[in-house]
């Protein structure tokens, strides 16, 4: 089963704060954030997984962007065909 990390957990586990993950955020190099309900905000520790991967291998931007991509393309996926 898939946890939702919160934005200080995302913030330990990339060594950066808050201001620096939002501005990265911003410029396309994290996925936007997963919003169960109000006042809850994060992301999926798999997804921090992909990230950090991509860091860890020397990723540059875009191809952090790539990740990024990756990974929104797979939550639209995961979502449930819902008739209209």
């Amino acid at each position: 089963m898939r946890k939702l990390i919160r934005i200080p957990g995302i913030c330990a586990a990339s060594g950066g704060g808050r201001s620096k993950l939002y501005s990265e955020q911003k410029e396309g190099l994290w996925p936007p954030f997963v919003k169960p309900s109000d006042g809850i905000a994060g992301l999926f520790d798999d997804e921090i997984e992909l990230i950090q991967n991509a860091i860890a291998a020397g990723a540059d931007k875009a191809q952090r962007r790539e990740v990024v991509k990756f990974i929104v393309a797979q939550r639209k996926a995961a979502m449930p065909k819902v008739a209209a």
